[in-house]
């Protein structure tokens, strides 16, 4: 599934979603710069940061936005 099409949908559906991009890394990651992750308001996901600590942190930053 296409993350831009997913959002659209959600949109469309009147549901809040949050979006997390790597925009930047020091280091070794185990994702790529601009992987995305998609937040869905009932907490599914669609994409990746890389897992682990990173992706819980952005779990527990999207519920904030």
């Amino acid at each position: 599934m296409d993350i831009y099409s997913e959002i659209v949908r959600l949109q469309r559906a009147g549901q809040k979603c949050a979006l997390a991009t790597i925009v930047s890394a020091r280091g070794s990651i185990p994702a790529y710069e601009s992987a995305k992750l998609l937040i869905r308001e009932d907490g599914s996901i669609l994409g990746t940061v890389g897992g682990g600590c990173v992706e819980a942190q952005v779990l527990t930053a999207s519920r904030e936005v």
